[in-house]
């Protein structure tokens, strides 16, 4: 009778030491994933950033050329725009 008894008792102690080892396996993939979720978003946000910078200097350098342009007509600066665009895909490639 108390062989039984402490044979359930171990079944339970054996039960209660499985369960709480698999909660603790759950919440750290649980929280590698949330992390995961947070570095996507966070690097969302940095391409977003970065298209809207690459954006501005594309709209600067063609403000530079007309203004150089308008200021001297004389010349040539055609290929500003295209020289930026080219550094740009040089960026992206590397």
């Amino acid at each position: 009778m108390i062989d039984q008894y402490i044979g359930s008792f171990f079944e339970e102690i054996i039960l209660i030491i499985a369960a709480a080892t698999g909660s603790i396996i759950f919440a750290y993939f649980r929280s590698i994933r949330n992390q995961q979720i947070e570095n996507a978003l966070a690097l969302k946000k940095i391409h977003q950033r970065s298209w809207q910078i690459e954006k501005t200097i594309l709209m600067l350098a063609k403000l530079t050329a007309n203004q150089t342009k308008q200021a001297h007509p004389e010349l040539d600066t055609s290929s500003l725009e295209e020289v930026v665009k080219e550094l740009m895909k040089e960026k992206l490639v590397d």
